[in-house]
């Protein structure tokens, strides 16, 4: 069996198959180029039905991708621990760009995976602007809501409102829990159901068109989401800071920041590889004017120019 590379053999190994039996091959990891890179596993015995000695798959190899943290000056802990949570299980898949509403002057949202709005006054007019065509065109966004967020009574980009903040003292052990998730959702299925975080303070919304992924004791949602045109807005109605809560305390917080992150920026829409007969929707996530390349499995380009951008 043979481990081919965008047409070049990397390695060869035997390996003997018992009658009616399986047998595992266990290739060394490889060094990709970067940009996506066509690979096959060979059998090179020839059998009466050469047609399923090959299997076809992708890999891809890019730089770290940008995600953009909107905080406001004085708070330092959301984007400590979110780059914490980050880096810790992201492998190197993500890097944190972290930034004041002040000091979003000629920034582009479009640049970036995904923005977190984690506990903001408000942005300027502008990048808000920008950044309701980005999420329009493709783009996520993941809002965490908090004090400074209920000042204006309006969410940036949702058109929504803050209508009530609920806050129950740490003291006596006062506080909130999950008592239901969507464990079905990318953001939650792998955070461990959130148990044992306590919600000291969280904010009631009123949005239209919002559906309910998690949600406190008390009934007050907790993690909500919107899509909106071909993007994706998920609404935390908490902060990210261990001040309203201890959710960055507890282990379920890791895996929530990275499906999260992995979810709003589609990294896990690839496939390396699917059956015939399969769909797969070619989603334009950098805007309007993105294209796809398509090739068959000889390298062959499927679409024209019009069929990709459309």
């Amino acid at each position: 069996a043979s481990l081919v590379v965008n047409g070049r053999v990397l390695e060869s190994k035997p390996v003997e198959v018992p009658a009616a039996g399986r047998a595992t091959v266990e290739f060394a990891p490889f060094d990709p180029s970067h940009g996506p890179n066509r690979c096959e596993v060979r059998i090179e015995s020839k059998d009466a039905f050469p047609a399923d000695d090959r299997f076809l798959f992708s890999v891809e190899r890019s730089d770290p991708a940008r995600v953009l943290f909107v905080h406001e000056s004085r708070d330092t802990r959301s984007p400590t621990y979110f780059r914490a949570a980050l880096e810790a299980a992201s492998q190197a898949s993500f890097a944190l760009d972290s930034r004041t509403a002040f000091e979003l002057s000629g920034v582009n949202p479009a640049n970036y995976a995904f923005v977190v709005l984690s506990n903001v006054t408000g942005v300027p007019g502008p990048f808000e602007e920008a950044l309701k065509k980005r999420v329009q065109a493709g783009g996520g966004i993941l809002i965490a809501l908090g004090s400074s967020s209920a000042v204006r009574g309006r969410i940036p980009v949702l058109e929504g409102s803050v209508v009530e903040s609920r806050y129950t003292a740490r003291q006596g052990e006062r506080f909130q829990m999950v008592d239901w998730l969507d464990t079905a959702h990318p953001s939650i299925q792998r955070a461990n159901r959130w148990e044992g975080v306590r919600f000291y303070q969280l904010f009631s919304v009123k949005a239209e068109g919002m559906r309910v992924l998690a949600r406190a004791a008390d009934q007050t949602p907790v993690l909500l989401e919107k899509q909106d045109g071909d993007g994706r807005i998920l609404l935390f109605t908490s902060t990210l800071d261990n001040v309203a809560n201890d959710f960055p305390l507890h282990s379920a917080f890791v895996p929530f920041v990275e499906q999260t992150a992995r979810y709003l920026s589609g990294l896990d829409e690839g496939r390396s590889s699917m059956p015939v007969d399969s769909y797969f929707e070619l989603r334009k996530t950098s805007g309007a004017g993105a294209a796809a390349d398509v090739l068959d499995p000889h390298g062959g380009r499927v679409l024209d120019l019009s069929g990709t951008s459309k």
